[in-house]
Parts: C-alpha cells; structure tokens; sequence
C-alpha cells in the first residue's frame, strides 16, 4: 500500500518546494529524507521530477572519461590490427609448420628417429610434413607412410 506520506509515480509531490529548498541549501537527498522521515525514493522521484534539478553523477564529466576513451581506442586499435592479422593465417600456419620441422630435424640429428604409430605420421602429413619429412624425422619409408596416410585419410 504505502505510507501516507508517499505519493504515486505521476502526481505532484506536496513537500517539493521543501525538498528543493533544503536540496539547495546544500543537504543530500538521504538528509533531506531523513528529515522529514520519509524514503529517499520519494525525495529523489520528486526532485528529478523537476527539469531544473540534475542528479549529481547525471550528465556530469567523470575525471575517468578521458583515460577510459584513451583506453577504448587502444582497444578499438588493437582488436582491428587482430583482425587484419586473420586476413592471412596460411603464411603464419606455414611459418609455423617451418619451425615445427626444423625443430624435428634437431632432435632426429641429436638423439634418433622418433618412434610413431601410423596416426601419428598421418596427421605429421597433414599437418605439413612431406614424405621425405617423414622419412628423415620418423625413419618410416616413404610406401609405409603413404599406406598410413590412406589408412587415416578422413579420419
């Protein structure tokens, strides 16, 4: 129901002209509320019921705003050179797939071939690795690892 000193949304306040006088004698909406013993709801409702009062925090310049637009367009800036960076991942893949191989070739070099099942050369192939890749990385002979590579094809 309510108290009887509230008053519904759209109809005119009757402490207003009190409220506004107290507001602009410098007391906040919780003071003036706690003065006349009603809810601060109803002291707020009134005053931005008046196209003169603006709320503090309402329209007004945050010391923030220019950092957080700073930051905004860093962001803005960043996410776009991502997204021109995507254009293009075949050079990154390969470049990758590059390293990953000659990576493989150090190890063969320095410690043996690596011992792999058939998926594994499977997906070594269609992850870039040639048949000589293969061969060299994994010591498998190039018609084994063909016979792998079909066995796995679609999986």
């Amino acid at each position: 129901m309510g108290t009887p000193s509230s008053t519904s949304r759209g109809r005119h306040d009757p402490l207003l002209a009190v409220f506004l006088a107290d507001h602009r004698g410098g007391m906040t909406v919780s003071q003036i509320a706690l003065k006349h013993g009603t809810y601060r709801e109803r002291v707020a409702r009134a005053l931005l019921s008046r196209p003169d009062y603006r709320a503090p925090g309402r329209g007004v310049r945050s010391d923030l705003s220019e950092p957080m637009a700073k930051l905004a367009a860093h962001a803005r800036a960043a996410m776009e050179a991502t997204r021109i960076r995507r254009i293009d991942p075949a050079a990154r893949f390969a470049a990758g797939v590059s390293a990953a191989i000659h990576i493989l070739r150090g190890r063969v070099r320095a410690v043996g071939p690596i011992c792999v099942d058939s998926p594994t050369v499977a997906a070594a192939h269609a992850a870039g690795l040639t048949l000589d890749d293969t061969h060299e990385v994994f010591a498998v002979p190039p018609a084994e690892a063909v016979r792998a590579i079909a066995a796995h094809a679609g999986r």
